[in-house]
């Protein structure tokens, strides 16, 4: 019993450091989202794009560049919070990535090349994505 106690408070010492840290969490990696593939063969790289900037706008995003299947947008919030990201799309899928943010607690902690940052982030990204997709489900 008494080992088990020690391991315990092992592992919670450990998780301490990471878990404590101003409430970050590990910056999630937005891995390629699919499409609904469509059999009139109808979505088309520019659909995609007009998806996404409009979805964007509806969410606070602003388009800051864009080159041919890539978009880099920022989103101000409660004018306290900043991220940046690069979206890049295709007509089947898209992926997005962290470029920069500002009062979101990036960083690495010694000992992990992994980022953490404000949990929000992972959230305000992923509802993107995940709105996107809705949007062009649904269009016709």
């Amino acid at each position: 019993m008494k080992n088990l106690i020690r391991a315990s408070l092992v592992a919670v010492m450990l998780a301490a450091p990471v878990a404590s840290q101003a409430g970050t969490t590990l910056l999630l990696d937005h891995v390629r989202m699919s499409f609904v593939a469509r059999p009139d063969g109808a979505l088309t790289p520019a659909k995609v794009h007009d998806a996404i900037v409009a979805t964007g706008l509806r969410h606070g995003w602003t388009i800051t560049s864009e080159q041919p299947g890539q978009l880099t947008m920022s989103n101000v919030v409660r004018d306290a919070f900043k991220v940046v990201i690069r979206l890049n799309y295709d007509a089947s899928g898209m992926t997005a990535d962290y470029v920069s943010s500002e009062n979101l607690g990036y960083r690495t902690y010694s000992g992990s090349n992994a980022p953490y940052i404000h949990p929000k982030y992972n959230k305000w990204v992923h509802r993107l994505m995940k709105d996107v997709r809705v949007s062009l489900a649904e269009s016709k």
